[in-house]
Formats: structure tokens, C-alpha cells, sequence
């Protein structure tokens, strides 16, 4: 049994099939029996080489169909989607179908009212066409008539004047004689007009000789009653200006404060008279002003025997003054305290040494020389005008309103301005001009109070320095003052305001006069 699955060998053998009846022995040869296990092997093996490539063949079959499966559902996504697409670009195109029959149809509305706005456009184009060659026909029409009308007219008047030509003639030839006659009759008034204007003129002047006259009288009478006598005393009512001769062209001494007492010791002619005052100086001064207003009055006299007597203290000033210069020569002067033609140390006015006066710091270390109450530097203005202003009083007042102006003035223009500035005086005595209120200037220069003083020149006065620096700080402008010089006009005093907006420049000409300045 053990080799009969051998197919190589050949031999005979037994083989015994057990049954349940029968025993069947059959002989076999073992070679065909080798040759029929290769034949059943080979067709096991070919069987199960079909049913493996069955088995393949199915496998196969069944991955294309699953493929062809996967593809019919791949085309059926994909014809959806196409079909989905399809119908996206038609509901798309059938939107842009009705947006583009959307807008045809606007446009076509647009057209049409275009062509409606036309079409009335054009009518009304024609109306007015209508309208303007009817005005036209009509203007023609009219212009036709006045053509006929003028040369009616012109014949009309040709026959007029035709007709009235020798009556003209003759009612020119009387006009002439009566014109003739009137020239004549004219000639004659202007001749009596101009004789009873001389006349008048004439009398004019006379009735101002007579009103000079008698103001130099009354000027003669008040020097007369201010007269004065050799050794009599007398008092400065208000600032007084001495000088070195009885001339009022010789040099300055110095300004008295109000309350200087003095002695006479020489009359001059007219105001002018010579004094020695309290200080131990020697001048000549006025008796007044020359509109009459007193600037010395009489005081009680003093002896210079009395212990303690002004008259005394002045003469050893003038001793001990003599006695310094005669020591010390180089310091005649000028003083540096006042600028007077005297030494320093013996400066009539300012006793106390120059640091120790408030006015000594006062503009210390200041370079700018346009500032309130300067003396405006060496500046001459070259381009300007002389403009007179009238000697009535209030000359200054009238320069500052042509300044303000630039158009001229009014009459009550002065003395509003003088006015305002009085009350600005009044509500602002304490402002400061040069290190000094106004309150101070006003009691040194007019030796009384702000209130009087104010009230004094509200009704009329002279102005200057502090009038002119009210009007700076009232009305925000610079005021420049001038004198004449060869080549123009020399700046010799500046009231300058910080928030100045224009210049205003006035000319000092001499005399308490002032004039405007216009520049160009």
C-alpha cells in the first residue's frame, strides 16, 4: 500500500476493497494506475486551474462591474452636477434675459422721456421762435412807425423852423441885446459886491486891530498887575523854565518844580525877569505864560539874617557851590542828573545822588529807545508834509485827530478827544510814563491834583506830554513828536503804546503850537 501512490513504480499488486457484503480483490498494474493519478491530478489541476481563472474571470467580472458601477455612479454625479450647472446658467441667462429686458425697458422709458423732453423742448424752441419773430414782426412794425414819426417829425419841425426862422432871428437878436444888457448890470453888481467886500475887508481888519489892540492891552495890563519889584520874593506856581538870558533864544538852565521860591533881583522887559532861587541858581524866568496865565506868584519875604531862612540856605548852596567848582573845574557840567550847564554834585534839582532816584533805574539797561516818554533817538523823517493845524487853543488836540483820522477832522472832533483823554486821566492816575504815574506828572508839571487839573483842561489849555501820552494808551497808537531839521523833520519825543496799530506823527512848532504831520 505504501507504494502504490508511487507513480514511478511499476509493478502488480492486490488491492482488497472492503464492502459490507463483498470483498472485492482486484489486480492492477501499477503503471496505468500511475498514469491515471497523473491524468486525475492534471485534470484536479486543470480544474482547479479553470476555477481558479473562473474564480479570476469572476473576480474580475465583478471588479468591472463594480467599476463600471462606480463610473455609471461617477457619470450620473457628474450629469447631475452638469444638469445642475445647466440649470444654474439657465436660471443665470434667464435672469440676465429679464435684467437685460429690464433695462431695455428702462432705457426705452429714458428714450422716450428724452424724446418727450425733446419733443417739448423743440415746441417750446418754437414758441419762442414764434414768440421772438412776432416781437420782432412788432419791434419792426414799431421801429417802422418811429422812422415814419421822425421823419414826419423832421419835416414838421423843417417846416417850423422854416416858418419861425425869421421870428427867431428877430427874438435872438432882443435875447442878445437883453443878455447884453444883463452882462452889463452883472458887471456892474460884481463891481458894487467887490467894493462893499473890500470895504467889509477893511473893516474886517479893523475890528482886528482893534480886538489885537486890545488884547495886547489886556496882555500889557495882566504883565502890568504880575509885575514885579527888585528884591521882592516870589513863589513858581507851576513849572518854570530858566534861563541864562533875558532872551528867550539863550541856553537852558533847568526847569523849576512848582513851589521854587526865588528873589528878584533884576526886571527885565516885559514878563521876563532875573531870580535867585532857593537852590542857589541864578536866571531869568517869566512872570506868565503868553496867553496871561500866571507862573510866579508873590510870597511873604524872607531875610537872610533870619535863622533858617531859605534865603540863607540858598546863599550857602551858591557858596559851597562856588567853592566845588572852583576845586573841581572839569565838573561844570553837563549835569548828569538834569543836563544843565552845571556840575553834578550841585544840581539845583535833584539833590539825592543819580542811583538813588527812583527815575535813575527806571529804563536801566533798556536799548530800545521807542518806548513812553522816550526821546525818540536821532531819527529824522525825510517823506512827510506840514499840516497846519488852527492856533485856537487846542493845536495838539487837532494834530492827534488828523492822526487818527488820516481824513481831516471836525471842529468838535478836538474837543471830544479832549474830552476822552480827560477822563482817562481821571480813571487812570496811576499809569506809568517814564517810571512816573501820570499822577505825578501832573502835580510836577501843574503843581495841583488829577482831578483839578482835568477839570481845568476839560474847559480849555494848552496840551502836551501827558495829553499826548493818554491819547497813546487810550486809542492803542504810537505818538511821535518832531521838531524841524535841515534835512526833514528830527524825532524828538516818543509816547509809544505796546499794542499800537498805526503811527501818529505831530511837529512841535515852537511856542505851544502844534501841526500835524502827514507822511508820504
Amino acid at each position: 500500500k505504501s507504494r502504490c501512490c508511487l507513480p514511478s513504480l511499476s509493478f502488480h499488486g492486490l488491492l482488497v476493497a472492503p464492502s459490507k457484503s463483498l470483498a472485492i480483490i482486484m489486480f492492477f498494474d501499477f503503471d496505468e494506475l500511475d498514469d491515471l493519478v497523473q491524468d486525475k491530478e492534471l485534470a484536479n489541476r486543470e480544474s482547479r486551474l479553470h476555477e481558479a481563472e473562473e474564480r479570476q474571470l469572476a473576480e474580475e467580472q465583478e471588479r468591472r462591474e463594480a467599476e463600471e458601477e462606480r463610473q455609471r455612479e461617477r457619470r450620473l454625479a457628474e450629469q447631475q452636477r452638469i444638469a445642475e450647472k445647466e440649470r444654474e446658467r439657465e436660471r443665470e441667462r434667464r435672469l440676465a434675459e429679464q435684467r437685460r429686458i429690464e433695462e431695455e425697458r428702462q432705457r426705452e422709458r429714458r428714450l422716450a422721456e428724452q424724446r418727450r423732453i425733446a419733443e417739448e423742448e423743440r415746441e417750446r424752441e418754437w414758441e419762442r421762435e414764434k414768440r421772438l419773430a412776432e416781437q420782432q414782426r412788432v419791434e419792426e412794425e414799431r421801429e417802422r412807425e418811429r422812422r415814419l414819426a421822425e421823419q414826419r417829425r423832421i419835416k414838421e419841425e423843417q417846416e417850423r423852423e422854416r416858418r419861425l426862422s425869421e421870428q427867431q432871428r428877430i427874438e435872438e437878436e432882443e435875447r442878445e441885446r437883453e443878455r447884453r444888457s444883463a452882462e452889463k448890470q452883472r458887471i456892474e453888481e460884481e463891481e458894487k459886491e467887490r467894493q462893499l467886500a473890500e470895504q467889509r475887508l477893511i473893516e474886517e481888519e479893523e475890528e482886528e486891530r482893534k480886538l489885537y489892540e486890545e488884547q495886547r492891552a489886556r496882555e500889557a495890563e495882566a504883565a502890568s498887575q504880575l509885575h514885579a519889584t527888585v528884591g521882592e520874593h516870589l513863589e513858581a506856581v507851576s513849572r518854570v523854565l530858566m534861563r541864562e538870558g533875558e532872551l528867550l533864544v539863550t541856553p537852558k538852565i533847568g526847569y523849576l518844580p512848582a513851589g521854587t521860591r526865588m528873589e528878584v533881583l533884576e526886571v527885565g522887559r516885559g514878563r521876563r525877569v532875573r531870580v535867585f532861587e532857593e537852590h542857589g541858581f541864578e536866571g531869568w524866568v517869566s512872570l506868565s505864560k503868553e496867553n496871561g496865565e500866571q507862573l510866579l506868584s508873590s510870597i511873604e519875604r524872607t531875610h537872610a539874617s533870619e535863622p533858617g531862612s531859605w534865603l540863607a540856605e540858598a546863599k550857602r548852596e551858591q557858596a559851597r557851590r562856588k567853592s566845588t567848582v572852583e576845586s573841581n573845574k572839569p565838573s561844570q557840567g553837563p549835569c548828569d542828573k538834569c543836563d544843565g550847564p552845571h556840575a553834578t554834585d550841585a544840581c539845583p534839582f535833584f539833590k539825592k545822588d543819580r542811583e538813588e532816584h527812583k527815575d535813575a533805574w527806571a529804563n536801566y539797561g533798556n536799548t530800545d529807545i521807542r518806548k513812553m516818554g522816550a526821546d525818540g533817538g536821532n531819527f529824522v523823517l525825510r517823506s512827510a508834509q506840514v499840516v497846519p493845524q488852527p492856533g485856537d487853543g487846542s493845536c495838539l488836540f487837532h494834530s492827534l485827530i488828523f492822526g487818527l483820522s488820516n481824513n481831516g477832522y471836525r471842529e468838535s472832533s478836538a474837543c471830544q478827544l479832549r474830552q476822552e483823554l480827560m477822563e482817562f486821566l481821571e480813571a487812570h492816575p496811576k499809569k506809568e510814563i517814564a517810571g512816573d504815574t501820570l499822577e505825578e506828572w501832573v502835580r510836577w508839571d501843574a503843581n495841583t491834583s488829577v482831578e483839578d487839573y482835568a477839570r481845568r483842561m476839560s474847559c480849555g489849555g494848552w496840551g502836551g506830554g501827558i495829553e499826548m501820552a493818554c491819547c497813546s494808551l487810550l486809542r492803542k497808537v504810537n505818538v511821535h513828536v518832531y521838531e524841524r531839521a535841515l534835512a526833514g523833520f528830527k524825532r524828538i519825543s516818543c509816547f509809544d503804546s505796546p499794542q499800537a496799530r498805526k503811527t501818529i506823527h505831530v511837529l512841535y512848532q515852537g511856542r505851544m503850537h502844534y501841526d500835524a504831520l502827514a507822511t508820504y
